[in-house]
């Protein structure tokens, strides 16, 4: 970056240790006001040297990671990465013929979740233009996933019971739903399986969960929370209707 000034050096400097002095203290607040300096400051530099492909190819590189940094400490890191996107992808168009450009925006959208055919297009681009090995990684990993197969279907518990005493509790049609909440079933009761649950548990009693006949987990209805959802404690499989796999755009695929 031959063409910075002493003083955008030392702004630069300045704004880079901020940043990392807040993101030790581990303060969502602290970084966030940290990371809004520092922006604005690599944002600043930018402006300067608006014809610099050197300091603006830095500048996106500052930016790069920003969003997911705040995000990462428990901030809203969404106003980073759209601004973050935004530099980029006026870098890439300013700066077409240059590989590097590409790349910044590639890995911005990347790191900031970005739709996945853009991060595609921006890391072939890259791969073009300077054939770079970390553009080509990209590209490859993005593919995979992008091209995956994808499930359409519904969440099952093969043979599920909601038993109490040895009698069901739930008849099926009672359960409208099975939601996953990591890996483990929760059920979503309609108004009669909510009734029904109240009333297996108006005295003290004990409710299971049986798969397969077999008792997985007991538990008691606590009438103060929402029986509309019940923790079921059992695991749960995907059951597909339909496969989906996406196609990579002809234009978008590597050499």
């Amino acid at each position: 970056m031959a063409s910075l000034s002493d003083e955008d050096r030392t702004e630069m400097g300045r704004a880079m240790k901020a940043l990392e002095d807040a993101m030790q203290t581990q303060s969502p607040a602290d970084a966030t006001r940290a990371a809004h300096t520092y922006a604005d400051a690599m944002i600043g530099i930018a402006k300067r040297h608006p014809d610099d492909f050197e300091v603006q190819y830095q500048v996106g590189k500052a930016l790069e990671l920003l969003g997911p940094q705040v995000t990462n400490l428990g901030g809203d890191g969404a106003p980073f990465c759209a601004q973050s996107v935004a530099f980029a992808r006026e870098l890439a168009q300013r700066f077409d013929r240059e590989g590097r450009a590409h790349a910044v925006l590639a890995f911005t959208l990347d790191n900031c979740d970005g739709a996945a055919l853009d991060v595609l297009h921006e890391a072939e681009r890259c791969v073009v233009l300077v054939d770079d090995a970390h553009c080509r990684d990209l590209h490859v990993r993005t593919a995979a996933q992008y091209t995956a197969p994808r499930c359409d279907g519904a969440n099952v518990v093969r043979g599920l019971a909601v038993v109490s005493h040895g009698e069901p509790v739930l008849a099926p049609a009672q359960i409208s739903a099975i939601e996953d909440s990591g890996g483990a079933a929760v059920a979503l009761l309609t108004p009669e399986g909510r009734a029904r649950l109240h009333a297996a548990s108006a005295s003290p009693g004990t409710i299971a969960v049986t798969v397969d006949g077999a008792s997985l987990r007991a538990f008691t209805i606590d009438h103060e929370l929402d029986t509309a959802r019940v923790s079921l404690g059992v695991p749960i499989e995907k059951v597909c209707a339909k496969v989906e796999r996406r196609e990579i755009p002809v234009e978008d695929r590597l050499p």
